[in-house]
């Protein structure tokens, strides 16, 4: 072989021994970073290099990509946004759902009590009768004792405490009062666990003329 085939020879060793030697200059210098390995590096040499000579190691790229984000520590959690926060703050809380228990009755029976009391006058007026026992009716009942004569009640007294004898779905109780002319049945209800419990229906004793209809 020549020295012109030498040459050429020794130029094709010189590409070979540079890319196989390539990671380890790059792992010499500990302030280099390391290339991706998706990275094609085509270096040019000449023939006058010295295959017996180790190669220099070639400069670092001035535009290498920083590391994946999942390198850098994984993906980042977004803030909740002033939207997702003012949303939030708006959900309604939980509904409260009333209960049977001991006050509670005892209140059922004491409203039921009261409102025997005011409706057992028949001496009074109308506007009289009707505003005094307004505020322990409810709205409907309200409605449905408007225009009654106080002078047609055949009741008068109030004879002994009330009894609560059904308990209906925490918001219905049904009390009997006992009175001089015999046992009335009312009706209450309580729209919620701090609402009032309120007169839904009157019912007179047997033989006795309703005066109200619901």
């Amino acid at each position: 072989m020549g020295a012109r085939g030498r040459r050429t020879a020794g130029a094709s060793f010189l590409v070979t021994a540079y890319a196989l030697t390539l990671a380890g200059c790059a792992a010499a210098d500990p302030d280099a970073g390391a290339a991706p390995e998706s990275e094609l590096v085509v270096y040019t040499c000449w023939e006058s290099w010295d295959p017996g000579e180790p190669p220099p190691c070639p400069p670092m790229a001035s535009d290498a990509e920083p590391p994946p984000l999942e390198e850098a520590g994984g993906p980042q959690q977004a803030a909740p946004s002033v939207a997702e926060t003012d949303q939030d703050a708006d959900q309604p809380e939980p509904e409260l759902r009333p209960t049977w228990d001991e006050e509670s009755r005892a209140a059922a029976v004491q409203t039921a009590e009261q409102a025997m009391t005011l409706f057992a006058r028949p001496s009074l007026d109308a506007d009289r009768w009707g505003s005094d026992l307004a505020p322990l009716l409810s709205p409907a009942a309200q409605t449905a004792h408007v225009g009654v004569d106080p002078a047609e009640i055949p009741v008068t007294e109030v004879s002994g405490p009330g009894v609560l004898v059904e308990e209906g779905t925490a918001r219905l109780a049904d009390i009997d009062v006992p009175t001089d002319v015999g046992t009335y049945r009312l009706l209450l209800s309580r729209a919620d666990v701090d609402g009032p419990w309120l007169v839904e229906i009157i019912q007179p004793p047997p033989g006795l003329r309703e005066l109200v209809r619901p």
